[in-house]
C-alpha cells in the first residue's frame, strides 16, 4: 500500500506543478491509443512482476516485503484494463454510432478468443509432456473457477461484458445502455460470488469497466470543467483518490490474503489515472509501446512460464528473469501469429 500511495502522490505533485507553471489555458490530453498504449505496456510489465513476486514471496525478507507492497497491484492493474475496455467501447459507439456494432463479435470476441485458445493449447501441451495432464482434473478445476490456462478468467469475464455491451447498445440509447450495464455487472458479481462461489479475483475489479464507460460518456463535460477550473478539478480528483485510500487503510481485514478494504481502490484508481492523463499525458516511449501492443498476449502467457519455472522459485532473480524473457518472446510470436490468422479470416 505504501508504494501505491507514494506513486499516486508523485503523480498529483507533477500535475500540481504543471498547473502552477501554466499561465495560459491548460491543454487537455486525450485518453486515446497514443496515451493508453504505453500505459498498457507499463501494466503488462507490472502484472508479471506482481504474480512472480507471489511465487517467490518466501525467498527472503526483501522479496517478502516487495510482495507486501505489490499485493494490491494485481487487481488494481486488471481494474485499469477493465476501465480502458469500458472507456474504449463507449467512446467508439458514441463516435461511430450503431454501425460500430456491425461485425462486433468478430472484431472483439473472436480476436480475444483465438490467442486464448492457442495459449491454452500450449500450456496443456506442456502438461502432457511433463506427465501432469489430467482431463478429470480440468473438469474438477472448472467447477471451482480454475481454467485450463493460468489467469485466463479475465477472458471469460471480458467475453461476458462484450456480449452484454452488444445487447445493451444494440437495443437502447447510450445513456440507458450504460445504466443497464451497471445492473448486468451486478448480476455478474452475484452469479460469480454467491452462486458459483468462485475466487475473489473473478469480480473485485470488474466495476472499473462501468466507471470507464461512464467517464467516456461524461468526458466532454469533465474536460470542459478541468479546462475552466484545473485546480478545482485536480483537487476533486485527489479526493476521489484520498477517500477510498483512507477507507482501505482503516479497513485492514483480510480474506485469503486479500485486503477487502482495498476493493474501492480497484474501481476508482483507473478513473483517477485517466484524469491525471488529461492533465499530463503519457510520455512517448517505443519500448512501452511495444509492450502495450502485446500486453494481452503477455497477460495470457506469463502464467504458463510461472508454472513451468516454479522449481526455480527459490532463486527469485533467475525465476523472474526466465519468466520475463520467455513471456515476452512467446507473447510477441503469439501476437504475430494471431495477426496472420485474423488477416486470413478477414479475406474469407
Amino acid at each position: 500500500m505504501r508504494l501505491y500511495i507514494i506513486l499516486m502522490l508523485c503523480l498529483f505533485a507533477f500535475c500540481t506543478l504543471k498547473i502552477i507553471k501554466k499561465s495560459e489555458l491548460l491543454t487537455i490530453n486525450n485518453f486515446d491509443t497514443k496515451n493508453t498504449l504505453p500505459l498498457r505496456g507499463i501494466l503488462a510489465i507490472l502484472i508479471v512482476l506482481h504474480h512472480t513476486l507471489f511465487f517467490t514471496k518466501n525467498a527472503n525478507l526483501f522479496i517478502h516485503y516487495a510482495y507486501t507492497q505489490f499485493i494490491i497491484w494485481g487487481a488494481l492493474i486488471v481494474g485499469v484494463f477493465f476501465f480502458i475496455t469500458g472507456y474504449g467501447l463507449t467512446f467508439s459507439i458514441i463516435n461511430k454510432g450503431k454501425s460500430y456494432l456491425s461485425g462486433f463479435f468478430y472484431k472483439r470476441i473472436i480476436k480475444i478468443l483465438i490467442p486464448a485458445i492457442i495459449a491454452t493449447l500450449l500450456f496443456q501441451a506442456g502438461e502432457i509432456y511433463s506427465g501432469q495432464f489430467s482431463f478429470s482434473k480440468i473438469i474438477s478445476n472448472l467447477s471451482q473457477g480454475i481454467l485450463p490456462l493460468p489467469n485466463s478468467w479475465y477472458v471469460v469475464a471480458i467475453v461476458y461484458f462484450y456480449i452484454a455491451f452488444w445487447f445493451c447498445f444494440k437495443h437502447l440509447s447510450i445513456k440507458h445502455a450504460i445504466i443497464l450495464m451497471w445492473f448486468l455487472s451486478l448480476l455478474y458479481i452475484f452469479i460469480i460470488k454467491y452462486f458459483l462461489k468462485f475466487e475473489h479475483y473473478w469480480w473485485i475489479s470488474t466495476f472499473a469497466l462501468n466507471i470507464g464507460m461512464t467517464v467516456a460518456y461524461k468526458e466532454p463535460k469533465i474536460k470542459e470543467f478541468i479546462c475552466k477550473k484545473p485546480k478545482v478539478g485536480l483537487f476533486a480528483t485527489f479526493l476521489f483518490f484520498l477517500i477510498p485510500t483512507t477507507y482501505a487503510l482503516t479497513n485492514s481485514q483480510t480474506e485469503l490474503d486479500l485486503p477487502l478494504g482495498d476493493i474501492p481502490i480497484y474501481w476508482t484508481t483507473p478513473a483517477v489515472l485517466a484524469i491525471i492523463i488529461y492533465y499530463m499525458g503519457v510520455a512517448k516511449n517505443k519500448i512501452l509501446d511495444f509492450f502495450g501492443k502485446i500486453s494481452y498476449e503477455i497477460y495470457l502467457t506469463h502464467g504458463i512460464f510461472m508454472m513451468w519455472y516454479s522449481k526455480f522459485s527459490q532463486n527469485w532473480l533467475l525465476y523472474i528473469i526466465l519468466t520475463y524473457i520467455s513471456t515476452i518472446i512467446i507473447a510477441y510470436l503469439l501476437h504475430k501469429l494471431c495477426n496472420q490468422i485474423n488477416k486470413k479470416l478477414i479475406k474469407k
